[in-house]
């Protein structure tokens, strides 16, 4: 156990740091979790983006993004990405958490949303 405030480290019957009054913590809680990512949406409209990436923000969804230039019009998993020499924009989300996304996109396309 370690002390957030002051950094003094306990054996882990401790609870409480003794010199600040401050409840200990896992030495494993600051240590970034393993977390797999799985491709959401691709898109090459910005608005549709920043939608996307807005609504996962606000339900604490990880994402991150993977941008390319296309040679010409890739069409991905059945899904028309845009014109000729586009960015192609792809939305990755935590595996963990993908289901919850893909509901919020389809949300966000059922009432009308650009990227629809």
């Amino acid at each position: 156990m370690i002390c957030p405030e002051c950094g003094l480290e306990y054996e882990a019957s401790f609870a409480m740091c003794e010199a600040c009054g401050v409840l200990l913590e896992d030495e494993e809680s600051d240590e970034i979790e393993d977390v797999d990512f799985a491709p959401l949406v691709e898109s090459t409209d910005v608005t549709w983006f920043g939608v996307v990436t807005e609504s996962l923000e606000e339900m604490g969804i990880p994402w991150f993004v993977q941008a390319e230039t296309s040679l010409g019009v890739l069409s991905r998993e059945g899904g028309d990405v845009g014109r000729a020499g586009d960015a192609v924009v792809t939305v990755y989300v935590a595996e963990n958490r993908c289901q919850e996304a893909r509901r919020i996109v389809h949300d966000l396309r059922a009432v009308g949303t650009a990227g629809a």
